[in-house]
């Protein structure tokens, strides 16, 4: 198995904070690896450690490859235009133009002959200049925090669009941090779960997929008889929550015999359909134990 970047027990402390406890990550060549991590979780950090921004307490990041990251908000002359921008960055960069600014401007969706300066663009115009700056370079990794945080739909599938493109055409692996992981689910092929520092679980898409449960949900008129019949029945995963649903999370568990079995109690049954758990409620159930069901 090919890695392109891990690190081995990254720890950094702010005098006495753990912000990153101890974080072993490993990420494939062409993953576009997801970490997942409420706010202050550590996410940012890890991000700045892989990037070289800052330094760890201790541990080491291991790596040989180039990178190019976009760390919480892009950085660029408001005064100056898309490809003014990146050919700065060359210039900083000793890189040689021959039309690359151009070329980078347009991959990312942005017009190369607008005279539009920076500061007038909006925030998803923003990102796309910032992520056409990571590619400065021609990186194999990128490091992105949270790019579309704040950006409408339309703007979220665009860069959505640029992060599959990037990676399927230009095999370029990415590294994401988000909070928003109903979004992140759509894009990435592995994903590592940070809370309060501490990596609890990597796995590919694959596996997630394997560990989402399925479940029925339902709406009746007397949660107290409707679980008592089902339970009475032989169902031994029952549940309900507070805002009157009931789940059965019974393996193979059919929605038809179970409203049948309902019915004849004298149960009245409102809705039913099957559901898939979500990234967001299996990270709540990984991370706390509950999710939302008792």
């Amino acid at each position: 198995m090919e890695y392109i970047l891990t690190t081995d027990r990254i720890t950094k402390r702010y005098k006495k904070c753990t912000a990153v406890n101890e974080v072993s990550i490993h990420i494939q060549k062409g993953d576009i690896y997801g970490i997942i991590g409420k706010n202050g979780a550590g996410k940012t950090t890890i991000l700045k450690l892989i990037s070289g921004l800052i330094y760890p307490t201790s541990g080491s990041v291991n790596m040989n490859c180039k990178v190019g990251a976009l760390i919480e908000s892009p950085g660029f002359y408001s005064n100056m235009t898309a490809v003014e921008n990146v050919r700065l960055k060359m210039t900083y960069s000793s890189i040689e133009d021959k039309g690359l600014a151009r070329e980078l401007i347009t991959l990312v969706g942005l017009d190369p002959d607008s005279g539009k300066k920076a500061g007038d663009f909006s925030l998803g115009m923003k990102q796309r200049l910032g992520i056409a700056m990571a590619l400065v370079g021609d990186p194999e990794l990128m490091v992105l925090d949270e790019p579309i945080n704040g950006l409408d739909p339309q703007g979220i599938v665009e860069i959505r669009d640029i992060i599959h493109k990037l990676n399927k055409e230009r095999g370029i692996t990415f590294i994401i941090a988000s909070h928003i992981l109903e979004e992140l689910s759509k894009t990435a092929t592995r994903y590592g779960i940070i809370n309060d520092g501490r990596l609890i679980l990597e796995l590919s898409n694959e596996e997630l997929n394997a560990r989402l449960s399925e479940h029925i949900i339902m709406q009746v008129d007397d949660m107290v008889k409707a679980y008592a019949v089902l339970t009475e029945k032989g169902y031994t995963s029952v549940k309900r929550d507070t805002a009157g649903h009931m789940y059965v999370f019974d393996k193979d568990a059919d929605s038809a015999d179970i409203v049948e079995i309902l019915v004849l109690a004298g149960v009245k049954v409102y809705s039913v359909h099957k559901n898939k758990e979500s990234l967001e409620e299996y990270y709540i159930s990984v991370t706390t134990g509950k999710g939302g069901i008792r």
